[in-house]
């Protein structure tokens, strides 16, 4: 980037709703002024009936509104945020008094939102110079960890370079696992095939899934979901041994 440290710079932390910080967090941390979280378009589809958006509801209310969706069979479907939206975004904290943004998202392998920040970044005001787009190459609260070190690391040292730096180095060394209670949502996303999604449903696998080089991996396929709840228990504890520095 080749930008020198100024005393005058003002950085702005921005990111997307796939970080997974929780809603007293975010509003919290957006009370300073200097974070901005766009959210990720989420649709409910129902056959025979017109997508619902739910755009605009409160992040309590978003997971209101899929927990019911699952329930009901409905299909539930997310986007990347449009470049316009990361624009205005932008364009807002230059309006601010912002001379620089650190903006970090989801994957580049799971999801085209890091372009379209990137894009956003050319149209905004500040271009593509005054705003540093970093792909996580992560999902969750794996990147949402390395925007609360980032915001941390501003408050000692205002420098767009230390902070992206900052912000890979978390992401580089977090392990992430999960597991996965439907693989329904994988099959729409042509990430498994119908057959194995049929199968998976059949037998009650619920795979455990973790992050590597940007994309998404398989480390078990337990059966039911208490089995694999147990399993990411047991996963989690042995990563923290191994990683106890």
């Amino acid at each position: 980037m080749g930008h020198e440290n100024n005393a005058k710079d003002r950085i702005a932390v921005v990111t997307d709703s796939a970080a997974a910080l929780h809603p007293e967090l975010v509003e919290r941390l957006s009370a300073r002024g200097n974070f901005v979280v766009v959210p990720m378009p989420v649709t409910i589809r129902t056959p025979g009936a017109e997508d619902r958006s739910l755009q605009g509801l409160g992040a309590a209310e978003v997971d209101e509104a899929i927990m019911l969706a699952h329930v009901m069979g409905q299909t539930v479907s997310t986007s990347g945020p449009a470049p316009g939206a990361f624009a205005d975004v932008y364009d807002e904290l230059a309006s601010r008094g912002f001379t620089h943004v650190v903006s970090v998202h989801l994957s580049g392998e799971l999801s085209g939102t890091v372009e379209s920040a990137r894009t956003g970044a050319r149209l905004s005001r500040l271009g593509a110079e005054g705003v540093s787009v970093v792909d996580s190459r992560t999902v969750a609260g794996a990147y949402g960890y390395a925007v609360l070190r980032a915001l941390e690391l501003l408050e000692e040292d205002p420098n767009p370079e230390r902070v992206v730096e900052c912000m890979r180095r978390v992401c580089e060394r977090a392990t992430l696992y999960f597991y996965i209670p439907t693989l329904d949502a994988l099959r729409r996303g042509g990430r498994v095939s119908p057959a194995l999604a049929m199968v998976g449903q059949m037998f009650q696998i619920k795979p455990i899934g973790t992050i590597s080089q940007g994309k998404l991996t398989y480390v078990e396929r337990p059966r039911t979901a208490a089995r694999a709840l147990d399993r990411l228990v047991e996963l989690t504890v042995q990563a923290c041994r191994e990683h106890r520095h």
